[in-house]
């Protein structure tokens, strides 16, 4: 017995892949749970446990790159310590990132930073940036997945947007990288479903 169904009906879906060749980005569905197709890239490094803060300080000089690249405000952050959802600018989200991050290694604990320019993280966005410090006593993988704006990126950032993925795989030295489109939030804490990769 299964206790899935359907988000869309054959006819919307059919709708959203018809609409979606015509505007990449063209979203649908319901207020705070709309779907659209967004252009992903992801990188996957691993680290002893010691590189830890190494990886996380390269993480968090992305993310401050990120925030200068993105066209559109960011409207939710993760706190990593409390593992809620904030609106951006609120005083409890962390200003010292880096102290953020040395407080969950010293507690053994996976950090996380991530953002959303969607008023719900349930919800496909434009831009989204998707970070996990992992700690384990043996060997860690940890992620970054930044979700970038298919309109941005064809009004002529193509060069802007090849620059910086560059200069993160040249500071991540990645055992693996991922780039393409998927159907989903962007990574920001539940599954999606990958259309090309």
């Amino acid at each position: 017995m299964s206790t899935a169904e359907l988000f869309l009906s054959p006819e919307e879906i059919e709708k959203f892949i018809l609409e979606s060749k015509i505007a990449p980005q063209w979203f649908y569905g319901y207020p705070g749970r709309e779907l659209g197709i967004c252009p992903y890239v992801t990188f996957y490094v691993y680290h002893r446990p010691e590189e830890y803060m190494a990886v996380a300080d390269k993480f968090i000089d992305i993310w401050e790159r990120f925030g200068r690249i993105i066209d559109e405000p960011l409207k939710k952050v993760f706190k990593s310590r409390t593992q809620v959802w904030l609106n951006a600018g609120d005083k409890r989200f962390p200003t010292d990132l880096r102290a953020e991050a040395k407080h969950h290694q010293e507690e053994f604990e996976s950090f996380f930073l991530m953002a959303t320019d969607m008023e719900s993280p349930d919800s496909s966005p434009l831009w989204s940036y998707s970070a996990q410090v992992t700690h384990n006593h043996w060997q860690c993988f940890s992620t970054l997945k930044l979700v970038f704006c298919y309109d941005w990126y064809e009004d002529g950032n193509q060069a802007r947007w090849h620059d910086f993925v560059l200069d993160c795989i040249k500071s991540l030295r990645p055992e693996q990288a991922y780039m393409g489109y998927e159907v989903g939030n962007g990574g920001l804490g539940v599954k999606r479903q990958e259309v090309v990769s």
